[in-house]
């Protein structure tokens, strides 16, 4: 069992602080505890460690819902609000607000945009993602030892925290995906762009948290990120020829291709994990050169105009990016 974390946490009824490095098995932790105990929080061990575990027990959550295909469980932890196994639409709704209600005022608050292809729930999440790349950028920039740069720090890991909670709410809100292909008595059903890019814009998502948000890519070779790729692959791959190049949005394609293309490249991820294969890659270039074609995109500099627009780290993103982009030359289409 693994938790994730960013920065040092401090637990209930104790001064003691431990820094959760990017992902830290339960074990290694309480082994930390035995060597340190503190007699406030530890005077007993086991119950000890039980309180410690359940406390950060959601933050589980983040890698084992977004690598295996089964439903979070501690979401109803995290947001303080029971949450049944099968939750109808209207308490699905009210798990995602009592999870956006935590998020502090000290996240400046910005003009949400809706991209084509999303809707409210996306949208408003997306804009969350948007946020913590602003600060990421911020914190790159900033001298690691100032106070103020230790603030920034902690309010990317609370935000971090929350942000994964949301996206795994929204992945398995069985009842709203469900109105977004089908529709209901008193909603219709999404358009055509939403319906195409939903599974592809959540699986999407959290493969750009795992690979720059995380920085994943400066630590060992991911079982997770592999995961996630090869997500986002089969949710491009399931799309008919109408649904990718007709209702998907282009723009949006094309930071989508960006981001697995990276992972696809190396950065962070197993070479081969499950249904991936050595192909997938120039799969992923072929599209790219069609999009190209389509979209009539010569340069990086012009790519890179476009997808800024949605969510970028740019001393993590544009290098890698950039190398995947000029990889697709040779299968340009129709750009005149």
């Amino acid at each position: 069992m693994h938790i994730s974390a960013f920065a040092a946490s401090q637990f209930p009824g104790s001064p003691m602080k431990v820094y959760w490095s990017r992902q830290q098995s339960m074990h290694r932790v309480r082994f930390h505890f035995l060597r340190h105990p503190h007699p406030n929080l530890f005077a007993c061990e086991e119950i000890s460690f039980t309180r410690a575990k359940n406390a950060y027990a959601f933050r589980v959550d983040v890698s084992h819902a977004s690598a295996n295909l089964t439903p979070p469980r501690f979401l109803s932890i995290q947001a303080k609000i029971p949450t049944p196994s099968k939750p109808t639409l209207d308490e699905e709704i009210s798990l995602f607000r009592a999870l956006n209600s935590q998020w502090p005022d000290s996240f400046p608050f910005s003009p949400i945009v809706v991209y084509e292809g999303m809707d409210d729930i996306t949208a408003y999440i997306f804009h969350r993602v948007r946020q913590l790349s602003s600060l990421a950028s911020q914190i790159h920039a900033s001298n690691p030892k100032s106070e103020a740069t230790e603030e920034v720090r902690q309010q990317y890991t609370q935000g971090m925290v929350l942000l994964e909670g949301q996206i795994n709410a929204s992945i398995w809100s069985l009842a709203r995906n469900n109105v977004r292909q089908h529709g209901s008595t008193s909603q219709p059903r999404a358009d055509d762009s939403v319906r195409s890019c939903t599974r592809t814009w959540h699986g999407t998502c959290l493969l750009y948290i795992h690979l720059f948000l995380r920085r994943a890519h400066t630590g060992p070779k991911s079982i997770i990120i592999s995961k996630v790729a090869t997500r986002v692959k089969y949710s491009l791959r399931i799309l008919s020829e109408t649904e990718l190049w007709v209702s998907f949005p282009k723009p949006f394609l094309l930071w989508v291709l960006c981001i697995v293309g990276v992972a696809e490249s190396g950065v962070g991820q197993l070479p081969v994990y499950g249904g991936d294969t050595s192909g997938d890659k120039m799969w992923l270039l072929q599209i790219l050169g069609k999009l190209r074609g389509i979209m009539g995109l010569e340069s990086w500099e012009e790519a890179k105009a476009i997808v800024t627009q949605f969510a970028w780290v740019e001393h993590l993103f544009n290098a890698p990016s950039r190398t995947f982009w000029e990889n697709s030359d040779m299968f340009l289409m129709g750009v005149a």
